[in-house]
């Protein structure tokens, strides 16, 4: 309903034009008419006046409807040129040109994907603390450049549904986020006009006549529509690309946990002890920005899409960034082997979300399905193993071993702890 507003009014334009205007002539190319027009305004010409604004605004739905359907090569350009001018129209008259014109209903389509990358792309990266305040600065800029856009007020009249429902859930992403409550609202909590701004773009983008804002509403449509696709694609990855998703999403959790293994180390008995311990991550509220098992999840289900199979509407590729809920990703994780979730209470995802931990007695076997192969049994490795079972440090050697290679530091301290490994497996063989 929000995404398809405007819709009618090009209707409404074709019906307006029923002859071509004054002074018009049939012997021009729309193209070349254009082009006349455009230079008229450039030049601050036939603007004197509201009636003449008038016959300019008319002249130019005239050239809507004998637009050509393979545009010149400038096409792009001529709608940009268009669209500086639209400060000399009325916001009606604004939208009525692009609701007949391709060159303008292109341009605002770009504006709208260029708006919505900015808006995720603020999400990603959204300081939770914002200690300097430039994240929240950065919202403001962004939100209030959108509603100042020469184009805002006709963005519904582009008829990509698609780009619009895009647009739109990026926007009530950012708003709801930072709204108290949200998980990103401490990055904007010091700054009122960041939350004014949110608000007064939230009443533009999402008030319906009779209805009112309708943002909650429309936001967790969206999200249970996208997130209901998101889940059938995990439980697909889960039932037939299990190892390799195991592998990508305890990689993941590797990579974001190196730097607090170093760490914990220096404070532990072993290095096999504080690799144990730093080997979990805690669950984040959405839009769970920073969560690297987000990521991994939603960038290998992307990749692997056509191994899945058909998952049904919408597809994969009509997701938006932001839309896996924490309890579809807790619901993914509970069914692979590699991990075991602390502290889930399975409430709202406002609530208690629970800490994602690796079952290192479980992903022993990944390091070979990570690299094709499988490993030889030998009588030697039979020892390791028979020792390992009994010695902590060990045990975490042969769990995470392919973990701990992944940087040079890391790599050393897995070979600190094979060290202890092997002796302990010597003490075990002489007794």
């Amino acid at each position: 309903g929000v995404a398809r507003q405007g819709s009618v009014r090009h209707w409404r334009v074709h019906a307006m034009v029923t002859a071509p205007a004054a002074g018009a002539s049939t012997s021009t190319t729309p193209q070349q008419q254009l082009r006349t027009i455009l230079g008229q305004l450039e030049r601050g010409e036939r603007t004197s006046g509201a009636v003449e604004v008038v016959r300019v605004c008319k002249e130019l739905l005239e050239i809507c409807v004998r637009w050509p359907e393979k545009g010149p090569e400038d096409e792009k350009a001529l709608g940009e040129r268009l669209m500086r001018q639209f400060s000399k129209f009325t916001e009606s008259q604004q939208q009525d040109l692009v609701s007949g014109l391709r060159p303008l209903q292109e341009t605002v389509r770009l504006k709208l994907v260029d708006a919505t990358a900015a808006l995720n792309k603020w999400i990603s990266e959204a300081d939770d603390s914002d200690k300097d305040r430039s994240s929240s600065q950065r919202l403001v800029e962004l939100l209030q450049g959108i509603s100042d856009a020469y184009w805002f007020c006709c963005y519904r009249q582009c008829p990509n549904l698609a780009v619009k429902a895009s647009f739109l859930f990026a926007a009530a992403s950012a708003i709801r986020a930072v709204e108290p409550g949200g998980s990103l609202h401490a990055s904007v909590g010091s700054h009122p006009r960041a939350l004014a701004v949110a608000r007064q773009l939230s009443g533009s983008l999402f008030t319906v006549p009779e209805h009112g804002n309708v943002i909650e509403d429309w936001l967790d449509g969206r999200l249970e529509r996208y997130d209901a696709t998101l889940w059938r694609a995990a439980r697909a990855a889960a039932e037939r690309l299990k190892d390799d998703l195991e592998v990508r999403l305890v990689s993941a959790l590797r990579r974001a946990t190196a730097a607090s293994q170093t760490a914990g180390s220096k404070a532990c008995g072993s290095m096999g002890e504080a690799m144990v311990q730093q080997l979990q991550l805690p669950l984040r509220a959405w839009p769970m920005v920073g969560c690297p098992l987000a990521k991994a999840f939603v960038e290998f289900v992307a990749q692997r899409r056509r191994e899945l199979g058909d998952i049904g509407m919408p597809s994969l590729a009509e997701c938006p960034p932001h839309s896996l809920r924490p309890k579809t990703l807790r619901r993914l994780l509970s069914r692979l082997d590699a991990f075991e979730i602390l502290d889930a209470d399975g409430s709202a995802e406002g609530g208690k979300l629970g800490v994602v931990r690796l079952r290192l007695q479980s992903i022993s076997r990944l390091p070979s399905f990570a690299v094709g192969t499988k490993p030889k049994a030998s009588a030697g490795a039979a020892a390791v193993a028979s020792a390992a079972s009994s010695a902590p440090a060990a045990k975490a050697f042969a769990s995470t071993s392919f973990l701990a290679a992944s940087t040079p530091r890391a790599a050393a301290a897995a070979a600190a702890v094979a060290a202890t490994s092997s002796r302990t497996a010597a003490a075990a063989a002489a007794t």
